[in-house]
């Protein structure tokens, strides 16, 4: 699709949420992850819409397709490295009413 008039139709993943072709509306639980030497290779999801879709309502998604389309996740914190804790104790940004990451919340 990108040779059509030699133009780059390619968004990141903040470009998407800036215009609206991806956002936050949707959520699944994790309940699993396949881990080769060390990292995170697919995930298998149970969805929210019953056990008439996907297999018995659970999916598998690629590390690549999570890193894309994956905005927010809720973890405990005694799963969160030392790292993420600082970040978390760290006074939070007040979005504005308008911001993509406020569409799930």
């Amino acid at each position: 699709m990108n040779e059509l008039f030699d133009i780059d139709f390619t968004t990141t993943k903040a470009q998407r949420l800036d215009y609206g072709e991806s956002m936050m509306t949707h959520a699944m639980v994790l309940t699993g992850v396949d881990i080769v030497d060390g990292n995170s290779t697919k995930w298998k999801i149970e969805n929210s819409w019953g056990e008439k879709v996907g297999d018995k309502g659970f999916f598998v998604a690629s590390d690549d397709w999570m890193d894309e389309f994956t905005y927010q996740i809720v973890v405990r914190k005694d799963f969160l490295t030392e790292e993420q804790l600082a970040a978390y104790e760290q006074e939070p940004t007040v979005l504005a009413p308008w911001d993509p990451m406020g569409t799930l919340a």
